[in-house]
């Protein structure tokens, strides 16, 4: 299949894809970003600066869950499902590599409490004794979670076990659907995601991908439409970083944040979490100058990425050795603007806010 590939080129959380008059239009930013979890992950040489500069990587390995969506889709659709899985699965295996996972992986319990002051600061309290969530999936698989250490009130710890974990996995997502979601029943929406869990380095571990049902054709026997591969393939980009809400958490060559976190940033607050870079306006964190920049040009204020990777793929994609980064879509409402690549440069590159129905 041939696609214009800039995003996949560059992967870097949650969105939502609308289909009007054979069209996908993506109201990303109006969903509320959910609070993330940590799940501490075992990696080869993952000691400071080394996870980047010395360890191995390989084509990163996606686990597609699908245990819930097949209890809700009848066996044509699933099988178009699992089509569109398979697909979007070799396409990122082909384009990022990453430091593989050793041994299983793991997703975190939910913590209740966490205890911030005395020896036991940061370890958790409490852990919830319903089933784990990510989005729409809401019971994850207990053999899927990791073990947790529980300091109690007198200082003693307990451990809960983990479960055997998902093997040859880097990142699990999980895949559900049907139209009971009210942004199923109220819309055109084909599906929509994010990502609920990250490693100790900031790295999606777990995200969740949602069908809308009454939007998915039933398999007849021919390769999914190329337009419904785009679709999925958005989503995944967003789970794996193409998001305001992962700008912050961008790292450099060496593996360390390009966003200072709290305590150390001087914006940080009160209410800002320890290890997170700080809330600024809009209900957004804030973004160094070394990832995203903002600037007056053409009368108005634009936005890019300036990473260096960025840098070098749209040098490369527009034959311009002068450009200083990638224009991020300034125009579309809260859903689309700064999520998505500019639509008036990239046209109908994968990753813009909108496509045209199989074009």
């Amino acid at each position: 299949m041939q696609v214009q590939i800039f995003s996949i080129v560059l992967l870097v959380l949650f969105s939502l894809v609308v289909q009007t008059n054979g069209h996908f239009e993506c109201v990303h930013d109006k969903i509320p970003a959910p609070t993330v979890q940590a799940a501490h992950q075992n990696y080869q040489k993952l000691d400071g600066t080394q996870r980047r500069a010395e360890a191995t990587t390989a084509p990163i390995r996606i686990h597609f869950h699908t245990s819930e969506i097949e209890k809700s889709l009848p066996s044509a659709k699933m099988s178009y499902v699992k089509k569109l899985l398979v697909e979007i699965g070799e396409l990122a295996g082909d384009a990022l590599s990453v430091v593989p996972v050793e041994g299983n992986l793991h997703v975190s319990r939910t913590c209740l409490a966490v205890w911030t002051s005395g020896p036991g600061e940061g370890d958790c309290a409490e852990v919830s004794t319903k089933p784990a969530q990510c989005g729409t999936m809401t019971a994850i698989p207990e053999e899927h979670m990791g073990s947790v250490k529980l300091r109690n009130g007198d200082g003693s710890t307990r451990s809960i076990a983990s479960g055997t974990g998902i093997p040859n996995a880097d990142l699990v997502v999980y895949v559900t659907g049907d139209d009971s979601e009210a942004i199923c029943k109220n819309s055109q929406a084909l599906a929509f995601a994010h990502a609920c869990q990250r490693d100790q380095r900031d790295r999606p571990i777990a995200g969740y991908i949602h069908f809308c049902a009454n939007h998915l054709p039933s398999d007849t026997g021919q390769e999914p439409e190329r337009e419904h591969v785009m679709l999925a393939l958005h989503e995944l980009t967003h789970i794996l970083g193409m998001s305001t809400q992962s700008f912050s958490l961008f790292r450099d060559e060496a593996g360390a944040p390009r966003t200072a976190r709290c305590p150390e940033d001087p914006d940080c607050q009160a209410h800002d979490a320890p290890g997170s870079p700080p809330l600024v306006s809009g209900g957004r964190f804030k973004v160094a100058s070394s990832t995203m920049e903002v600037l007056e040009k053409r009368g108005k204020k634009i936005t890019r990425l300036v990473t260096p990777a960025v840098k070098e793929v749209a040098q490369k994609h527009f034959g311009c050795s002068t450009l200083h980064g990638a224009e991020l879509e300034d125009d579309g409402g809260d859903g689309t603007a700064l999520s998505h690549w500019e639509k008036r440069l990239f046209v109908s590159e994968y990753m813009t806010g909108s496509q045209g129905g199989g074009g």
